[in-house]
């Protein structure tokens, strides 16, 4: 049978034709697939399902009252589009089964307009097989829902939409994250129109949620307090971060009481995050997310109790980052593998000593209470380094390749130094 004559498909075309309500175009889709539809936005934000009842499904549930899905989900969508920009040819059609989230198996499809990745269509295996139904409909389906969402999407933008603007509008930020524009003329005939052609002065937050133990709702709940930390804000989810997009206002800078009202957020929690330098145009905002997600990181793995970073306080971390393991010997100083070799062979602490004691400004103080020894014993091995190592610890050429060559060697063997 011609898929076109099926009378839920024509139902479904007709609607599409006279109606933009997401909502009635979705249970059509479902009467057509004879399954339980959802569509996400790129910012896995739920902008509709199907009315379908009684589902046991905690993933179909928490799209019903509204939340956004759970971060594994989401970092398994972003493996699939990631697939699917590598090989479009392979995965035209873009069916994808995924198990493990939820009691039912599901589809979902990249929803594409002008080659731009709006959302995600996720179809739950629910009575009827998979290949019971003809992969002409699929298609049919996914071109109507993306139509109308690309429709929905530009109406919210500008303005169309006063209650769903917030999640329009993340739905966009993720966007803007995630392309590349070929100049600024693409860019601005993106953001036209919206809250974003203006230029501001943003920063960007990355929380690192990667291993949090953080179900969806915590989540939710973890926007939410972000937002109201941050009332000029916009909040996505891409891969292990919450990225979060803040208007600082008149100023550059995040006021003393958003930091603190974050910093209680990271100790509840115990999460990290990085925040970026200041900038004006989301023109650049990729260049600027990579900063603060490098940031979150390194703060991640940096010895010490910090949750908290700015970029400014981390750039050499974050260059000693991107040297691979590789290559990590050719910018290790000969006298930092030598300590190096010292302290495996002797089982001293010379490694630790001299890097807590750069990375502290050489505080002395600090660096003993970090190594939870006396002062004095922070003295006497600085001064056994100079005579085992020729580390003088008043140059300040040789500080820096010190410490760059200790940020390297500790980032290389993930070494656990508290």
């Amino acid at each position: 049978m011609n898929p076109l004559s099926e009378p839920n498909v024509s139902k479904l075309l007709d609607t599409l034709f006279y109606s933009t309500d997401i909502n009635t175009l979705i249970e059509c889709a479902a009467n057509i697939l004879k399954k339980p539809i959802s569509i996400y936005n790129t910012a896995f934000f739920c902008v509709g399902l199907s009315n379908k009842k009684g589902i046991d499904d905690d993933l179909w549930q928490q799209g019903a009252i509204g939340e956004n899905i759970k971060y594994e989900y989401a970092s398994n969508l972003h493996d699939l589009e990631q697939k699917y920009r590598e090989n479009t040819v392979k995965y035209k059609y873009f069916y994808e089964n995924l198990d493990g989230f939820g009691s039912h198996r599901r589809r979902v499809i990249l929803m594409i307009f002008n080659s731009v990745v709006i959302g995600y269509m996720n179809v739950l295996q629910y009575h009827v097989d998979f290949e019971e139904i003809p992969e002409e409909l699929y298609e049919i389906v996914v071109g109507a829902l993306t139509k109308a969402l690309s429709v929905s999407r530009t109406f919210a933008y500008y303005g169309g939409s006063h209650n769903k603007d917030k999640e329009s509008l993340e739905g966009l930020l993720y966007d803007l994250l995630s392309e590349d524009y070929a100049s600024e003329y693409f860019y601005f005939q993106r953001v036209n129109g919206t809250v974003f052609e203006k230029e501001g002065n943003y920063r960007i937050l990355a929380v690192n949620i990667e291993n949090a133990k953080l179900i969806s709702a915590a989540i939710g709940d973890l926007k939410l307090s972000l937002l109201a930390t941050f009332p000029r804000s916009w909040s996505v989810i891409i891969e292990k971060h919450v990225v979060v997009l803040v208007d600082c206002g008149k100023t550059d800078s995040i006021s003393e009481k958003s930091l603190s009202n974050l910093d209680m957020i990271l100790n509840e929690l115990k999460i990290y995050v990085g925040i970026s330098d200041s900038f004006h145009s989301l023109y650049y905002a990729k260049k600027y997310l990579y900063q603060a997600e490098a940031t979150a990181d390194i703060v991640h793995c940096t010895p010490g109790k910090k949750l908290l970073g700015f970029f400014e306080q981390y750039k050499l971390w974050c260059c000693a980052s991107i040297i691979s393991e590789q290559f990590g010997d050719t910018y290790i100083g000969e006298s930092i593998r030598s300590l190096v070799s010292h302290d495996e062979a002797n089982g001293t602490d010379y490694f630790r000593t001299l890097f807590f004691y750069l990375d502290s400004g050489r505080d002395i103080v600090l660096t003993a209470k970090r190594l939870h020894v006396h002062k004095n014993t922070v003295y006497y091995r600085l001064e056994r380094m100079k005579l085992l190592f020729d580390i003088n610890g008043t140059d300040k050429t040789d500080e820096y390749q010190n410490y760059f060559s200790c940020l390297v060697q500790y980032l290389n063997n993930n070494k656990n130094l508290d």
